[in-house]
């Protein structure tokens, strides 16, 4: 019985010590991504914490303008058909592109971090699928996150995903 406990209290420092997030409502740390070509096909393995939706914390959410009554606890994307797609080219030069999947009106808002969470960018109430960004004047061989926000009529989704710049 002491081994199955003990088993169970390994396994439960080995889950939470491995977490990208933090749960102190700080910013976690801005680290791998994943690999994508020019036309978006997969070139190594996703890094599976971005290109997700997730309930934010208050300090991420900070970054943005508020929204009175906003809802964060949505139903699942899928249900909502909602996708939010890799930026591609990554690791990327002048430009990065990003793809949001949408079938109802919609509108996304973006902050892009370097790896100290200083904001390099914001861009607010985009409404189109498919956003270019000009990362001409980011920093070479340097990780940034961009953090989203997609405004839908009764929930605003909310995620992250790292890029770096070459």
């Amino acid at each position: 019985m002491s081994s199955l406990l003990r088993l169970g209290l390994l396994s439960l420092l080995v889950i939470t010590g491995c977490s990208k997030e933090q749960d102190d409502g700080s910013f976690p740390r801005v680290e791998g991504i994943s690999k994508t070509s020019y036309d978006n096909n997969q070139l190594g393995p996703r890094d599976e914490n971005d290109w997700l939706f997730y309930e934010p914390s208050d300090k991420k959410l900070s970054l943005f303008y508020s929204i009175p009554g906003a809802r964060y606890d949505c139903p699942p994307a899928e249900d909502s058909l909602i996708s939010m797609g890799t930026a591609y080219p990554n690791p990327c030069t002048n430009g990065l592109f990003l793809h949001v999947g949408k079938a109802e009106d919609y509108n996304m808002d973006l902050r892009v971090v370097d790896s100290n969470h200083k904001l390099m960018r914001a861009y607010d109430s985009i409404a189109v699928k498919y956003v270019q960004l000009d990362v001409n004047d980011l920093k070479k061989g340097q990780i940034y996150r961009i953090y989203y926000r997609i405004n839908s009529p009764g929930c605003s989704y909310f995620g992250h995903g790292d890029f770096i710049k070459n």
